[in-house]
């Protein structure tokens, strides 16, 4: 604000921007000098006054301001506060430095192993001539005939030892032996087949399912031992009972066989003294970060490691 006296001299502040209060100091100063007021002599009661005008009246708002620099400014209409914007674009990798260091809480846990599994393996075949299931002497008397008019039943009692490959003792889960009987003699067959287990006093262990009542001349038919929930040793017994059935008109040619074949199945055990399949194992752990406010997608290791400690408890 400027200050002016009233006074016959001019300011010495007047401008060119105050042309008009210039000329009215002036005319007023004119005004005085028209009046002969005399400049010596007695003075007259002198007054001063002071006159002020405002050099500026400007007023700017923050809606002002923020108009026109939408892309860095920003205005809240809530509280009409006003923020600045700043948006830098990176790179898909960004470099923090190399003093990020964590460390990692201890982790225990246990891997599942897969099924433990016994490899399956095919046994022996067991052939019984006829000679050998009717005894020698019968045998002789009716092959002497060539063609037997009646061939009476005959009691069939006959054992095939069975011996597991690198087995002392399974607790099966699920698994069996398959059978299949090749009925190589001229009359038809009655059998039951049961599976011992020697080492455990010729315990019967199971029968075998699956066989019809009668198995025709010159045919073949297959049954299995069920073995789940079964407790076995590697020391087995496959014991043929039965009989030939009566039959007319008999032609024997030869020595003809019953032959048994058996496969035993890869089982699934529960326990095992025996060689088992390898076994896999596999397991997918995360590591939690000790600070979840460090979301880290991936990370080049620059120093440090890992120490995992495995116990074994397969026997």
């Amino acid at each position: 604000m400027m200050i002016f006296k009233g006074t016959k001299e001019r300011s010495p502040w007047v401008c060119p921007v105050l042309t008009r209060l210039g000329f009215s100091v002036l005319a007023m100063g004119l005004m005085f000098q028209g009046c002969g007021i005399p400049t010596s002599g007695p003075q007259v009661p002198t007054t001063d006054w002071s006159l002020g005008i405002p050099l500026a009246d400007e007023k700017t708002t923050i809606e002002e301001v923020v108009e026109g620099r939408g892309d860095f400014l920003f205005l809240d209409p809530s509280d009409k506060s006003m923020s600045l914007s700043i948006t830098q674009a990176i790179d898909d990798t960004f470099a923090i430095g190399d003093r990020l260091k964590i460390s990692l809480p201890d982790m225990d846990f246990e891997t599942p192993m897969a099924e433990i599994r016994t490899a399956g393996q095919k046994l022996p075949d067991f052939n019984f001539p006829m000679s050998k299931l009717l005894g020698q002497d019968q045998f002789d008397q009716l092959a002497a005939l060539g063609t037997v008019p009646l061939a009476p039943a005959t009691e069939i009692d006959q054992i095939a030892e069975v011996s597991l490959a690198d087995t002392d003792e399974l607790v099966v889960r699920n698994g069996g032996i398959e059978v299949t009987i090749t009925n190589g003699l001229p009359v038809p067959l009655e059998l039951e087949l049961f599976l011992y287990d020697r080492d455990n006093g010729d315990r019967v262990v199971t029968a075998m399912t699956g066989l019809p009542d009668q198995i025709a001349p010159n045919s073949q038919e297959s049954g299995i031992f069920d073995l789940s929930d079964k407790t076995i040793s590697g020391n087995l017994a496959i014991a043929i009972e039965g009989t030939t059935v009566e039959t007319e008109n008999v032609e024997i040619v030869g020595d003809p066989e019953l032959i048994i074949e058996s496969v035993v199945q890869s089982f699934i055990v529960e326990r095992a003294v025996a060689k088992v399949e390898p076994l896999a194992l596999s397991d997918n752990r995360k590591i939690p970060f000790p600070d979840d406010r460090i979301v880290i997608q991936s990370a080049e290791i620059d120093r440090g490691g890992m120490v995992l400690k495995v116990t074994n408890q397969i026997p």
